[in-house]
């Protein structure tokens, strides 16, 4: 049986967690994680991301493996190996200790759905881009449609 593939909000939550990995780790593009490549800095990040999807976030084995590009099993091979080495090795769970930081500072606020969150987001990039980039077009419609788009995501109007 196969999985179904992951959600938009699922697949907003993983690029997060890869990018907060990639970031703590230093030495990986997220690009590079969902590779084929064996390096072990490659390998490492895959272990991190994967497991703070499964513990962190909720994402189940396959989902997590999708999220990388890999199956069940290697998923749960990595969090073997995650759960052990974290107690020998400090950079690791100095890297997860780290995405974990990056995740909780950039994360909304509790019960905030993340679907809201991106699009507010979204918007917020939109307007300082009109604004920085054509700022004849401050006043425009463009702007307050923009604008307008954000107050209704908030009030939650369909």
């Amino acid at each position: 049986m196969t999985a179904a593939p992951l959600t938009a909000e699922q697949r907003i939550v993983a690029d997060r967690v890869i990018a907060a990995v990639c970031a703590a780790r230093g030495n990986v593009a997220p690009a590079e994680v969902p590779g084929s490549q064996k390096y072990r800095r490659l390998v490492e990040a895959r272990w991190l991301t994967t497991f703070v999807l499964y513990h962190d976030c909720g994402f189940t084995l396959e989902e997590s493996g999708d999220a990388i590009g890999r199956d069940h099993s290697t998923v749960s091979h990595g969090l073997e190996r995650m759960s052990s080495l974290t107690m020998k090795d400090s950079e690791l769970a100095r890297s997860l200790a780290g995405a974990r930081t990056i995740l909780s500072r950039d994360a909304p606020a509790p019960g905030f759905p993340l679907a809201l969150a991106e699009l507010l987001n979204a918007a917020d990039r939109a307007e300082r881009s009109v604004i920085e980039h054509l700022p004849v077009l401050a006043g425009s419609r463009l702007l307050r449609a923009i604008r307008e788009l954000r107050e209704a995501a908030i009030r939650g109007d369909k």
